[in-house]
């Protein structure tokens, strides 16, 4: 018999032996990894193979983690934690409609800014595990946000390393590259 995978509620691989289901398999594969393990699927088994198809598409909602120099993506903020993926870099992917892209320091003037415009970012939401920004935070920007915010003169300042090539689709680098603070 082929080795299985379970996942259990607790996000855990462990080893087991059960029935399986193709179909509750079929049914997650194409979510995110992480909405998958956060699924609570208990006693769902996987075999070896089934595991790395459901990572397979998991990995194909990533864009290349290049920063906007065509270099390796740095980590924008793990406290809080931060990125569309909540991985703590400015990651995207197809279901990411907002291109949480843009790795920014928060101000007072911007956070009030952001919660004008209906982004309310200051305040916490324990129902999500949001803690609210402070200023001095950073956090993974939507470009469109970040562009706005440049253009009404309250933009935040930018960790270009940190921030995602794909904000370049939405914003120019050279307005990037005024509100910078990692240009050398």
């Amino acid at each position: 018999m082929a080795k299985q995978l379970r996942l259990n509620s607790a996000n855990q691989v462990d080893s087991g032996n059960a029935a399986q289901s193709n179909s509750a398999i079929r049914n997650v594969a194409g979510r995110r990894l992480d909405e998958f393990l956060r699924a609570g699927l208990g006693d769902l088994f996987l075999s070896n193979e089934q595991a790395c198809e459901i990572w397979r598409n998991a990995m194909e909602e990533f864009e290349p983690s290049r920063n906007v120099f065509g270099g390796m993506l740095e980590t924008c903020s793990d406290s809080p934690k931060t990125g569309f993926f909540r991985n703590g870099c400015c990651d995207t992917g197809r279901s990411d409609a907002g291109s949480h892209t843009v790795c920014v320091v928060v101000n007072d003037e911007f956070l009030a800014f952001s919660k004008y415009v209906g982004n309310d970012l200051s305040t916490p939401n324990p129902r999500f595990g949001f803690l609210g920004l402070k200023p001095g935070d950073q956090w993974c920007l939507c470009a469109g946000r970040f562009l706005q915010a440049h253009e009404e003169g309250l933009a935040p300042k930018v960790l270009l390393r940190s921030t995602h090539h794909r904000a370049l689709d939405i914003v120019p680098l050279e307005v990037l590259k005024k509100h910078a603070i990692d240009l050398q």
